[in-house]
């Protein structure tokens, strides 16, 4: 007789195989759910703001949380005119000006609140280089539109993301959907 699996709990019981592969009953759940349902750790921020010109910072994050990844699924967004949004990775600086915005925890049992920086206005400024990850373009619409990005953006512990307008002086409002989950689940 060959290797054996056991439960694990003394009953003898052994694993059952069949077709040569062994029969499991497991749970799947995306990361997404995992981090609001099992570590309530799931956010929104509103945001709005009137950019006053070109390229104008109106929201700005920086992950404070030393233990876990910030990532971002998506966002809505509503905009009043034609125009595009840039999303901007690994600024430096820091940010001046703005108001600080408080994330909402999206598991109503959860009493964790989001640990970083975050931030809205017309034009925060104090920030320079960055990478764009991101160019959104969004027509005026009476309805916000949801941005869903195929592959997360995910800032480590002390990264940044600044959202720029692109022609600038549009009001712009919306949520971001974020959480935060270790890096080996």
């Amino acid at each position: 007789m060959g290797f054996q699996i056991e439960d694990g709990k003394g009953t003898g019981s052994q694993a059952e195989v069949k077709g040569n592969k062994l029969l499991v009953s497991g749970v799947f759940s995306t990361q997404e759910h995992y981090a609001n349902h099992n570590q309530g750790m799931a956010y929104s921020l509103l945001f709005n703001a009137t950019p006053t010109g070109p390229g104008d910072c109106f929201m700005y994050l920086k992950n404070g949380n030393p233990d876990y990844a910030l990532s971002i699924e998506g966002f809505w967004l509503k905009m009043e005119a034609d125009d595009y949004v840039d999303l901007m990775l690994s600024a430096e600086g820091d940010p001046i000006g703005g108001d600080d915005i408080t994330p909402v925890n999206l598991n109503t049992v959860s009493a964790i609140q989001a640990i970083g920086t975050f931030k809205q206005g017309n034009d925060i400024t104090g920030l320079s280089g960055g990478k764009r990850a991101y160019r959104m373009y969004h027509a005026n619409t009476k309805e916000s539109i949801y941005r869903n990005f195929n592959m997360d953006i995910v800032l480590a512990a002390g990264g940044i993301i600044s959202f720029n307008i692109g022609a600038g002086t549009v009001p712009i409002a919306g949520a971001l959907i974020f959480n935060f989950h270790g890096t080996n689940n």
